[in-house]
């Protein structure tokens, strides 16, 4: 799945709990600040979803450049993680 600035894929895991996978690569955000305070924003609303997510791998990706620091990434990802869910069952 994905949106504006996002793709996320997942894959159930026979685990009981969630795991997370980030990739921002340096191609898209240049400067290293940038690409840890996006991790820190996706892991945040992970975080907030994870008690859902029970036994599923998902991997997020940033799509493109983000224009401003204040861009709703976190309620984007937390879109996706929903729909996410509601696909699984």
């Amino acid at each position: 799945m994905s949106s504006e600035f996002l793709q996320a894929f997942a894959k159930p895991n026979d685990r009981a709990h969630p795991r997370l996978g980030l990739i921002v690569a340096r191609k898209i955000e240049r400067l290293a600040v940038n690409r840890n305070r996006i991790k820190r924003e996706l892991r945040e609303a992970f975080r907030a979803q994870q008690g859902q997510m029970a036994g599923l791998d998902l991997v997020l990706r940033l799509r493109r450049p983000l224009r401003q620091a204040g861009s709703g990434l976190a309620e984007e990802a937390g879109k996706l993680m929903m729909q996410l869910q509601r696909c699984r069952g």
